[in-house]
Parts: C-alpha cells; sequence; structure tokens
C-alpha cells in the first residue's frame, strides 16, 4: 500500500470518464454537468466545515464533475 500515490487530475479524470459511460449507456448527456472554470465556487472549506473533510478532500469534491438528478429510464 506504501507504493500507491493519488493524484487529484487523475481521479477526476476517472470520474470523468465513469460519468462518460454511464451518458453513453444509461443516461441523457444534459444529465452530465460539468464544473465551471475554477471549480464549483460554492464548495468551500468553510461550507463543508460540518462534514469535516480536508482540504485535500474539499478541494478534490470543489473540482469533480456532478450527474443532475433524474428518474429512472
Amino acid at each position: 500500500m506504501s507504493a500507491i500515490t493519488y493524484s487529484p487530475k487523475v481521479c477526476i479524470a476517472a470520474v470523468r470518464d465513469f460519468y462518460g459511460l454511464l451518458t453513453r449507456l444509461y443516461m441523457k448527456e444534459s444529465n452530465d454537468i460539468e464544473l465551471p472554470e475554477g471549480g464549483w465556487p460554492s464548495i468551500t472549506a468553510e461550507t463543508m466545515k460540518g462534514v469535516d473533510k480536508s482540504d485535500e478532500v474539499v478541494a478534490l469534491l470543489r473540482n469533480l464533475p456532478y450527474i443532475r438528478h433524474q428518474n429512472a429510464v
């Protein structure tokens, strides 16, 4: 386990690729929400204070794409 490294860019790319797969297989493309440049402005250390996440986790959450809620197809 000590040889495992973490890269935010690789993690974000993996999530984006997975959402792309879900979009191609199951969802409307309009449900895939790309983040604004600079990340989600509403996700900050202050707004996440109540969920006790590290600055690294907050930075990751701020820069992930998200999927819009939809009813089952």
